[in-house]
């Protein structure tokens, strides 16, 4: 198991991180201040601006300490967004942000903008220039050198107005090269600025500076591109906006200065196929040189593909074989291509597609799904024998470097050695699996098989397997894999800036500053468990749970001591646990399946609303809601407010839950009922295959499939973690590393952890 490179973590490196100061120091705000903090909190998560009043009170409150700084910068905000910008700057006029936060900058920038919307222009410009000067790498510094400017050509300063922002005129940044028009124009240079105004209508094309300068030009024929390079950079423009029409008419505009290259040629024909152009795109195929026609193959091969021609598509595909049959493109293409088939059910090309990607590169990573899937299809036609051995060859082959379809691979490749009286490897693939899967769905399943099993006397070889690769893939059964931290003293920076700006609720900015760490450092455990921590703040459960998935891949079969209780409590939170309880006793239901339920329907978010207008922590339509009333004490009208009370919520959620129960009998047919409605289910039960295993991975809807699994580990996952009274059972979080955490893949600095 020890590779190359080899590097044991520490747990407090993997795993064991101390909040920033901001979400711990309590004793700088008074309970009422905590309050009013978390009321900010939720009205700025709404997109809303707090009363002064609130704000101005924490301020006061909190005075001479951080909260009261940034209380103070929020308050300024407000100010300004209110139209009050000579107060908004006069406000932060002030040393106590730079000695009580590391926010001097925001500061800096906010006020610039304050003096600049009150017309005090050369305060402006002085205030900006100390940000630029003293913090050149702020994320506010660009826009500060832009207001600069602005301010600049309002005070007849066009030298400033263009020396500031030199180095965005050279890059071409688009207000910038308005900017630079508008200096010029106040020099009375009118043909520089025509150009420069020319410039923007050419690398601002389809934006509002576009627009802007296009009505300084005195005729259509100004905007033209002057050569080929602009023509083209115009028409990139126009793509990249999607406007697929314009960037056609574009490419053939620059083509008239002369034969387009190759990048442009790809583009014109990628715009042709975006339109559903597919004839005129098979015909410009011809005039795509040599060293863009992989690309070219492998666009064609899709979109004939996704227009179900299935012959077109494999034309292209097996010409992209025939003269690129080593790049990652090809493999990349054949895989799609097999994909697609597959959702258009059309199993011949499905097993095509996916058998030419495994001929040809037998070991490559990309083609584990396309292996998994032919494995399914023999499955599927109930060659158990074959199918047993195709995914027992996955999890030994590929589980280790994608884990993807482990688990499903896992408990059927043991399902289907039953099938075939290979009894001794079943048993051994379930307990495998029930190793790390034992809170999922396939683990769920494989203790129920694996009990069977023993009962009946199967279960009789003691010993390790002989066969090697059913050895490998015990193996890469027991394993998880987690990133190794990454960060270092500047995303740190980041981080606490990020989280000084969440505790007043400026999530936009925060997440700015996140933005900018994620760059260096996108898998670590600490940046990642910081944005979930704010996202939380916001309100925004589901992601806050996907952002530290970023470092916690394999979060579901993690043991509840390898992890902390605080990236639990994110992956799994568990509130209004006393509710839960209660309305489950009233209606014989297991506490535990619902807070699973919970946690499918809204990850515990009180305030959730999905598309179909389904409210609350489990989800309810109000005409179901209301047919449900009688069932609960209510004294008041179900809306859509009523339903984000979580008391009121369960209830109604509860006894919907216990209906589908009551009809269906087991949790999966009511979980499949509460997502997809009871009409369907009774469909399904009459037409899907009986055996509940069979029964779930044939529910025709991905969602509804993923849901009946994920209130099932959901379930599991509450109970391992949580005891009788919601509380962390002691052993969650108590050994936060195995006995063995080793590097396995230096460049993502992934690592995997087994007992």
């Amino acid at each position: 198991m020890l590779k190359r490179n080899v590097l044991l973590l520490s747990c407090i490196v993997l795993f064991s991180f101390t909040p920033s100061c901001v979400f711990c120091q309590r004793n700088s705000t008074t309970q009422t201040g905590e309050s009013d903090l978390r009321k900010i909190r939720e009205i700025m998560a709404q997109g809303k601006l707090p009363p002064e009043d609130i704000v101005i009170k924490v301020e006061r409150e909190s005075a001479n300490t951080k909260i009261g700084a940034l209380a103070t910068l929020l308050r300024s905000y407000i100010l300004l967004e209110n139209g009050n910008p000579t107060l908004a700057a006069d406000i932060l006029n002030t040393k106590n942000i730079s000695q009580k936060t590391d926010l001097e900058d925001y500061r800096l920038w906010l006020r610039g903008k304050a003096l600049k919307q009150a017309g005090l222009l050369n305060e402006t410009i002085s205030t900006l220039e100390v940000l630029i000067k003293n913090y050149p790498r702020s994320s506010r510094a660009e826009e500060s050198r832009l207001i600069i400017s602005e301010a600049a050509i309002q005070t007849n300063n066009p030298q400033l107005a263009i020396s500031v922002i030199q180095d965005l005129i050279e890059q071409k940044h688009p207000k910038a090269l308005l900017l630079a028009a508008q200096s010029y124009e106040l020099r009375g240079d009118e043909n520089s600025a025509l150009e420069f105004y020319r410039l923007a209508t050419i690398y601002a094309a389809d934006s509002t500076e576009a627009r802007e300068a296009e009505s300084h030009l005195k005729s259509s024929a100004l905007t033209d591109p002057k050569n080929q390079k602009e023509a083209i950079t115009k028409a990139d423009k126009l793509f990249e906006s999607k406007k697929f029409v314009e960037a056609i008419s574009a490419y053939d505009q620059a083509s008239t200065f002369g034969e387009l290259p190759p990048e442009a040629k790809l583009k014109k024909l990628e715009a042709l196929v975006k339109l559903k152009k597919l004839a005129e795109a098979r015909a410009f195929l011809n005039s795509i040189p040599p060293t863009q026609k992989e690309k070219a193959y492998y666009i064609l091969s899709i979109s004939f593909a996704s227009d179900r021609q299935w012959a077109e598509a494999r034309s292209f595909a097996e010409q992209m074989l025939k003269e690129f049959p080593k790049s990652k493109l090809t493999l990349r293409g054949l895989v799609e291509l097999g994909f697609k088939a597959r959702d258009a059910k059309n199993k011949s090309e499905q097993r095509y597609y996916f058998q030419l990607a495994i001929k040809n590169f037998p070991d490559d990573i990309e083609v584990a799904k396309a292996q998994f899937e032919l494995a399914w299809l023999e499955h599927e036609s109930k060659n158990y024998n074959v199918s047993s051995k195709m995914l027992i060859e996955h999890l030994a082959k590929y589980a280790d470097r994608d884990n993807s379809y482990r688990g499903r691979a896992g408990y059927w490749a043991a399902r289907d050695a039953e099938q075939v009286g290979s009894f001794d490897n079943a048993c051994l693939l379930y307990q495998a699996l029930i190793y790390r899967y034992n809170a999922n769905w396939y683990g769920y399943l494989a203790i129920q098989r694996l009990d069977n099993l023993r009962k009946l006397g199967k279960c009789t070889d003691k010993s390790a397997p002989s066969n090697p690769t059913l050895t490998k893939a015990i193996e890469n059964l027991k394993t998880v894999n987690v990133f190794a931290e990454t960060i270092t003293p500047k995303e740190e920076k980041l981080i606490k800036r990020a989280e000084e700006l969440a505790t007043i609720g400026l999530f936009s900015w925060a997440s700015d500053e996140f933005q900018e760490a994620s760059k260096s450092a996108p898998k670590s455990p600490k940046l990642n468990l910081s944005i979930a921590r704010i996202l939380r703040l916001k309100g925004d459960y589901v992601g806050a749970l996907l952002a530290l998935a970023n470092s916690y891949p394999d979060y579901p079969q993690m043991f509840p001591e390898e992890m902390g209780q605080e990236q639990w409590s994110i992956f799994y939170p568990l509130e209004h646990w006393d509710k839960i309880k209660f309305w489950s006793q009233q209606r014989n239901l297991d506490p535990y399946q619902v807070a699973g339920l919970i946690r499918q329907e809204s990850v515990f978010n009180p305030r959730a609303k999905s598309p179909a207008n389904a409210y609350g922590l489990m989800q309810l339509l109000i005409p179901t809601a209301q047919t449900l009333s009688a069932k609960c004490p209510i004294n008041t009208q179900i809306n859509e407010e009523t339903l984000y009370q979580p008391e009121l919520n369960i209830c109604l959620g509860t006894a919907y839950l216990k209906n589908m129960l009551d009809r269906f009998g087991r949790i999966e047919y009511a979980a499949a009922a509460y997502n997809a409605g009871p009409a369907r289910v009774a469909q399904w039960r009459n037409t899907l295959p009986i055996e509940l295993d069979e029964f779930v991975e044939a529910i025709p809807f991905n969602e509804t499939r993923g849901y009946v699994q994920g209130v099932i580990r959901n379930t599991a996952q509450y109970r391992r973690l949580y005891d009788e009274n919601g509380n962390f059972r002691p052993n969650v979080g108590s050994k936060l590393t195995r006995e063995r955490i080793v590097e396995i893949n230096t460049n993502d600095e992934m690592v995997a952890a087994t007992n």
